[in-house]
């Protein structure tokens, strides 16, 4: 939710900000007197707010999908999209006032202030005037995402967000009156300064408001980066295909991981269901710490590209634990048990009946080549400390630290709430530290990342393990 709690942040500052720009540009006569002027000045106002919110908004809905293309196209979109839709909701809106009313909006403020209609029917018309400009704004947000889905979402936050604010416009005026004319000294008016601050404020939060929550609701699936350069990010599932790589224009874009490929792997709808599909880079995807050409996606499951992995989540869905776990490579070493899978989740590298994949001309046609890797399950064994003799086997991905951990080391308060992972890969485990307050060791030495070794020792607080 912190997403979309910013979003409406940022929605509303930049509204303000095109607000404190173009308010003090108002004619000093009244807009009876001076009609000319007040027309120039609020289609001023009303394309800087079109503009402004299209660019903080759709720029920061860029960023968040990852690649410096879709950044700039959310702020150049965003921006000249917003300040056209603007336009183009204003005068649109005040064409639904004329059609509904028989009169423009203007001429029923006029009638309001003399007496002659009640608020009700100007809250009304400034409702109806002020709807279409929100729902424009936000649609050209969507437009700025490149995104079909993030334009259904743009154009309902946006209707739902110019609405609002054009119902609370007069109700603000109205109680903002008294005291305004007071500190003027004056018996009557122009007092829209007060309102139009509020709606600017009001406009632009609820249009980032709900353009996050409209994104929050309807997406079902998203993989969140759980290891790697920008973890903690997250991308909705919308489309049919999803691509994973170093493309600008993937949908899931992966930037600083040199083991990416441009395109590497791919995340598939079909229905209800979820598919990875490896792309036939050459370097394998993994999914569970086991390489998978195609595989279905359960929640919770964790896919390995390169040496970033992300976490496939699902709405409303239980994680499914992992229990089935293989020995890296797929067959158990002397002595092992054979692993049964889950109910329901068939063993990767095994056939997948129901999937179609879908064609795509860039996938070789010629057999992929996978990195060979070794038939036992590489351990860790704590050598000293309260685990001393305890075996750990490193069959996917697993953190280390004091809480909610895949290797718990709550005793300890030198460790890190989130002090490290180790990840398989065809080269061997992957130790990374993930920001630890006091550092991860191998044999000795301090490091962020790197590659473990059989014989190697690995310090995590006050315990050392060896790699097996």
């Amino acid at each position: 939710m912190s997403k979309v709690i910013f979003r409406m942040l940022i929605g509303a500052l930049a509204a303000l900000l095109a607000w404190t720009i173009f308010e003090p540009t108002r004619p000093a006569d009244s807009p009876i007197a001076n009609p000319d002027g007040w027309n120039a000045f609020e289609t001023h106002l009303i394309l800087a707010w079109g503009g402004f919110i299209g660019l903080a908004v759709g720029g920061y809905n860029g960023y968040l999908q990852g690649s410096r293309t879709k950044l700039l196209a959310g702020l150049g979109l965003g921006g000249l999209l917003g300040c056209i839709g603007a336009g183009f909701g204003y005068h649109l809106g005040d064409s639904l006032v004329r059609m509904v009313f028989g009169q423009s909006l203007d001429a029923i403020m006029v009638a309001v202030a003399s007496g002659r209609s009640n608020s009700a029917l100007l809250i009304l018309a400034r409702t109806l005037a002020l709807t279409p400009l929100g729902t424009f704004i936000g649609g050209a947000i969507g437009v700025g995402t490149l995104d079909k889905r993030r334009i259904v979402h743009g154009l309902i936050g946006g209707t739902i967000g110019g609405a609002m604010g054009g119902l609370l416009f007069d109700t603000i005026g109205s109680i903002a009156a008294i005291p305004s004319l007071a500190a003027q000294g004056v018996q009557q008016g122009e007092v829209g300064q007060i309102p139009r601050a509020a709606y600017s404020l009001v406009m632009g939060a609820l249009i980032g408001l709900f353009i996050g929550l409209a994104e929050q609701i309807a997406r079902q699936a998203w993989v969140r980066q759980a290891l790697g350069k920008n973890e903690g990010r997250e991308w909705p599932i919308f489309a049919a295909r999803n691509m994973i790589g170093r493309n600008e224009l993937a949908q899931i874009p992966i930037f600083g991981d040199p083991a990416v490929a441009a395109v590497h792997a791919f995340i598939d709808r079909q229905g209800h269901d979820y598919w990875l599909a490896d792309a036939g880079s050459g370097t394998p995807t993994f999914l569970d710490g086991q390489p998978v050409t195609t595989a279905p996606l359960i929640n919770g499951a964790h896919i390995q590209i390169g040496n970033t992995v992300l976490q496939f989540l699902l709405k409303g869905s239980a994680k499914a634990p992992l229990s089935y776990a293989m020995p890296i490579g797929g067959i158990p070493g002397p002595g092992q048990p054979i692993p049964m899978p889950m109910p329901g989740y068939p063993m990767p590298m095994q056939p997948t009946p129901g999937y179609q994949p879908m064609p795509m001309q860039s996938i070789p046609s010629q057999p992929t080549t996978v990195v060979a890797t070794p038939s036992y399950a590489p351990t860790l064994v704590a050598t000293d400390g309260p685990m001393a003799g305890q075996r750990f086997p490193i069959t996917n991905f697993l953190e280390i630290g004091r809480e909610n951990a895949g290797l718990t080391l709550g005793f300890d308060t030198s460790v890190s709430r989130r002090h490290a992972s180790i990840t398989p890969s065809p080269t061997g485990l992957i130790l990374q530290d993930l920001g630890s307050t006091n550092g991860s060791f191998l044999n000795g030495q301090r490091v962020t990342s790197a590659t473990l070794n059989p014989g190697d020792l690995v310090r995590i607080g006050a315990t050392t393990f060896r790699v097996e």
